[in-house]
């Protein structure tokens, strides 16, 4: 296993040896699925890029930012 020594998504501050018994327990509980290919459907074709852009496009959690922000630069 290797070392977690410049882990930059180490955001609790877990030692390595925390991360290493994580990995362990990981692979303990999941190691019959994790390496399992994605699932490809027969029935409908995968989405373009596109399409799947378009899924999250109406979605706006920052309604307004963009007026803040237009608004501070003015102010």
């Amino acid at each position: 296993m290797k070392e977690f020594s410049n882990a930059w998504h180490n955001v609790r501050g877990i030692t390595s040896e925390e991360m290493r018994i994580a990995a362990v327990e990981a692979e303990q509980k999941y190691g019959d699925i994790i390496n399992l290919p994605h699932p490809v459907s027969e029935k409908h074709p995968p989405l373009s890029m596109e399409a799947k852009a378009a899924q999250f496009s109406p979605f706006a959690a920052l309604t307004g930012f963009e007026d803040a922000i237009a608004k501070a630069g003015r102010d």
